[in-house]
């Protein structure tokens, strides 16, 4: 069931922060200018679709399935629905699509907490459907920022080897030039990446309306006997009852790293 969708994983997420670091060289910075706002545009679009998937994952607590795919976080999120309103279709007015929202229900009807799951999914529709359009606008502007970028660092040096910056302040500038023509020659990557994974998730969600009706039995059966055990919070329920066991690995349930306190 969770992986006739392995396209989701079929790259490496990348976490490329494209931010452009300023040199303190008026001229010098004055070449990067112009990049600052696509590149932080790209790094705020791929860093809110990975947020919102890593957000519904957490939330269906489906991240501890091994091999993940949407479809198994859109598994979870039913079985979490079954087990705590039974007559999943009539009472939660369940419809599954093929296009937006895909998933829809009657959120009255669901407690406080589990509410919060199905908004979670929400959130993570309304990315997928507006990046398209945004990367779109993006693409001409990554690209003519490469082509642009090209004599970036000959151009750089020449300001800095007649400006009368010293030794350490000259070696900290080239350092931060290298790095933001390296931001700039990787942003198409992270676009096209971005897009491929917003397509994957898109398909899987456009699909999943095929695997539904079929396994609908199987959710409600399962959300039954989790209701009858008491047992309807995503943390117990998803590792004790998920259909395919071999895959749940609760080592994948790494709790997130303590913020570093500001000095």
């Amino acid at each position: 069931m969770g992986n006739c969708m392995q396209s989701e994983n079929s790259h490496k997420k990348r976490k490329v922060k494209l931010n452009i670091k300023w040199t303190g060289v008026y001229d010098v910075d004055e070449l990067f200018r112009a990049a600052a706002a696509p590149l932080q545009t790209l790094d705020e679009i791929s860093t809110s679709l990975r947020k919102k998937t890593k957000l519904f994952k957490k939330s269906t607590f489906s991240h501890v399935i091994v091999d993940w795919t949407l479809t198994d976080s859109l598994y979870a999120m039913l079985y979490i629905f079954a087990a705590n309103q039974e007559r999943l279709v009539e009472q939660l007015k369940l419809k599954i699509k093929t296009h937006s929202p895909f998933i829809k229900v009657k959120k009255s009807k669901l407690p406080h907490d589990v509410v919060k799951i199905y908004e979670d999914f929400e959130g993570l529709v309304e990315v997928l459907i507006n990046i398209p359009g945004q990367l779109s606008d993006l693409n001409p502007q990554i690209h003519h920022l490469v082509e642009e970028a090209k004599d970036f660092p000959d151009r750089a040096k020449d300001i800095i080897q007649n400006s009368s910056m010293g030794l350490k302040e000259t070696f900290k500038a080239t350092q931060r030039i290298a790095k933001n023509v390296s931001k700039i020659s990787s942003a198409p990557t992270v676009l096209a990446e971005t897009a491929e994974n917003v397509k994957a998730l898109t398909k899987a969600l456009e699909s999943f309306s095929n695997t539904f009706e079929p396994t609908l039995p199987t959710i409600e059966d399962l959300g039954t006997k989790a209701r009858n055990d008491g047992i309807l919070h995503p943390k117990q329920l998803i590792p004790k009852y998920w259909p395919e066991q071999p895959r749940i690995d609760l080592k994948l349930d790494v709790p997130p790293k303590p913020k570093a306190h500001k000095k």
